[in-house]
């Protein structure tokens, strides 16, 4: 592969409303302070950074190598001695010959003396440096070649960060000297000449180390499983194992010629701890998101339910129609002191195919509430919510259930005749099961969760004849904290805490087919800002990115006017563009009025 061959404006206040509310969304992400919209991904920080000097970098490139370059000190490998080696832009050095091969094979048949601390299609066309010199390490030479921030070929959504330092050892003997692999972060594992699909899959990365002949050989557990050495990977990602005690970085001896294997051992329980947090931590950033649309969404709707006759019977009444709208608290024809009951409740169908966590799930939420009409313009309520949850762990052969409870203060304001807000502030506390059959076997656990959801929305309406349209933009900031707990087998898990802000922006049109019948369909677009879990520690284990930022829910259902005091509304949503992930959504409301 040398080359690369895949290659409003509006005069009337009516329509204004809604174009306000587009662009308050608009100006809403654009003014949110940086820390809001970044996500920021974990490194384990163990790459030599201070005190390197690098004398040379290899040029953009795909599939290139460097001319020998000098070590700055002999080095005894496998019986030769070695003063130069070549870097190589997939993610090896090589001693006597370069590298040029882009898929990864098992490293005994390379045919060279290798060293390899990420083989895989390295593309750097789009970002990111390969670079090589000179450090000091424990006051001796050492030379240095960091991979930094590093992308596939095919894409440049996912990058690695990793580093492979030769130390001179002649304090010990003379030619020996100490290797050393050292990662930061691994996001990708395979280039789309090689099997993979964004960067995953396929003939995955390999990292060790062999000699020509193949007769001493090693390499790191994982080597060439697809999704091993990812960041995300519960048991054998290059960030979390070691065999120094530090994770991230792997020690290797070379004395006399020969390397010492100190092999890479997995410690059972503390795998089986991060497994769990990590599938949890995929299980969170889906479920959370559900639970959050769903509450966040029942209260705008339910408000707007409250608030949709007011404006309907102030905008006909300005063009000399008939006021009767629709129902809320408080009568549309504009009565004070009057009480709304409502129910709601929705079914979420939910299915995640991330390589490292494969599920499927169901949500259920159910909420209950009143609101009382205290002028002409507001409202003020209160609900109360229930909420189950049942997940398979495909990938990971177990389960998760858990049921919560919610109180949700809210209140609805129509600013005039075509634009409203609504506020919330939902608290929640939940009760967990998992159950997962993990390295040969079964762990159980339970343990609590809080939730806290505060969300707001700006509404625009335009009422026109037979059709009514909404307009809407909106910010929820959510925080669910998960107890720590061990399990059955003795294991330490921390689920962590979840971090979900998200921005929508959507529209709805509304027909009034007989005066009891209004089918409606609407679309929004949710954009996660950030959608993080972060374990107790404060490393982020899992980070929304790449697709799984943003996702359209489409909306198709029919309010229907029972009689003068029920209104009841049936709707099914289902979410598109995605990465990796389904939801699908019913749901059902009914609203009396008293």
């Amino acid at each position: 592969m040398s080359t690369w061959t895949r290659a409003i404006h509006s005069s009337s206040p009516r329509t204004a409303a809604i174009a306000l509310a587009v662009g308050l969304a608009w100006g809403l992400a654009a003014g949110l302070p940086a820390a809001l919209v970044a996500a920021s991904g974990a490194e384990a920080g163990t790459m030599l950074e201070s005190g390197v000097t690098y004398a040379g970098s290899l040029a953009a490139n795909d599939d290139g190598s460097t001319s020998p370059v000098s070590l700055g000190f002999a080095a005894n490998i496998w019986g030769t001695s070695r003063s130069t080696a070549y870097v190589n832009n997939n993610g090896n050095i090589t001693f006597g010959q370069s590298n040029a091969t882009f898929t990864p094979s098992a490293l005994n048949r390379v045919g060279r003396d290798i060293i390899a601390p990420f083989w895989a299609d390295v593309d750097t066309r789009n970002g990111g440096t390969v670079q090589y010199g000179q450090s000091v390490v424990d006051g001796r030479t050492a030379f240095v070649t960091t991979w930094n921030n590093v992308g596939y070929y095919g894409g440049s959504d996912k990058r690695n960060s990793f580093q492979v330092v030769l130390v001179d050892r002649s304090d010990r003997r003379t030619g020996d000297f100490d290797i050393q692999m050292n990662y930061n972060q691994i996001q990708w594992e395979t280039g789309s000449a090689s099997g993979g699909s964004g960067g995953l899959g396929g003939s995955s990365a390999r990292a060790g180390y062999s000699n020509a002949d193949g007769t001493q050989y090693y390499e790191i557990n994982g080597s060439a499983v697809p999704g091993a050495f990812l960041d995300n990977s519960a048991v054998t990602a290059l960030i979390r194992q070691s065999n120094v005690s530090i994770p991230g970085r792997y020690l290797f001896e070379v004395r006399n010629g020969a390397i010492v294997l100190t092999s890479v051992d997995v410690d059972t329980r503390a795998a089986s701890g991060v497994t769990q947090e990590a599938s949890l931590a995929q299980v969170a950033q889906q479920s959370e998101r559900a639970v959050v649309t769903q509450t966040v969404r029942a209260i705008a709707s339910r408000v707007s339910d409250a608030l949709r006759g007011q404006m309907g019977a102030r905008q006909r009444s300005a063009e000399g129609g008939p006021s009767g709208f629709g129902l809320s608290a408080g009568d549309a024809a504009g009565g004070t002191g009057q009480l709304s009951g409502w129910a709601d409740g929705s079914v979420s169908f939910l299915r995640s195919f991330e390589p490292a966590a494969e599920f499927n799930g169901r949500t259920q939420t159910a909420m209950v509430g009143a609101d009382y009409k205290l002028t002409g313009s507001l409202v003020v309520g209160a609900a109360v919510g229930m909420e189950h949850n049942h997940f398979d762990l495909t990938t990971l052969n177990g389960r998760r259930t858990g049921n919560g409870l919610s109180v949700t203060p809210y209140l609805g304001y129509a600013i005039n005749d075509y634009l409203t807000v609504d506020v919330s502030l939902s608290y929640g506390h939940g009760y967990n099961r998992t159950r997962q059959n993990l390295l040969g076997g079964m762990s159980t656990g339970r343990y609590g969760s809080d939730r806290l959801i505060a969300s707001t929305n700006l509404s625009g309406y335009l009422v026109e004849g037979a059709w009514t349209f909404r307009g809407v933009t909106g910010l929820s900031i959510a925080r669910t904290r998960s107890d720590s707990y061990t399990d059955s087998a003795g294991a330490v898990v921390s689920p962590g805490v979840n971090d979900l802000r998200q921005w929508r922006l959507g529209g709805e049109a509304e027909y009034e087919a007989t005066p009891s019948v209004r089918p409606f369909a609407g679309a929004t677009l949710e954009y996660d800002m950030l959608n993080r879990n972060t374990g107790s520690t404060g490393g982020a284990l899992v980070t929304s990115g790449g697709g799984n930022r943003a996702g359209m829910v489409a909306a198709a259902g029919v309010r229907v006017s029972a009689n003068d005091a029920l209104n009841l509304t049936a709707q099914v949503t289902t979410q598109a563009f995605r990465a990796n992930q389904r939801d699908t959504t019913v749901g059902l409301s009914a609203r009396m009025a008293f």
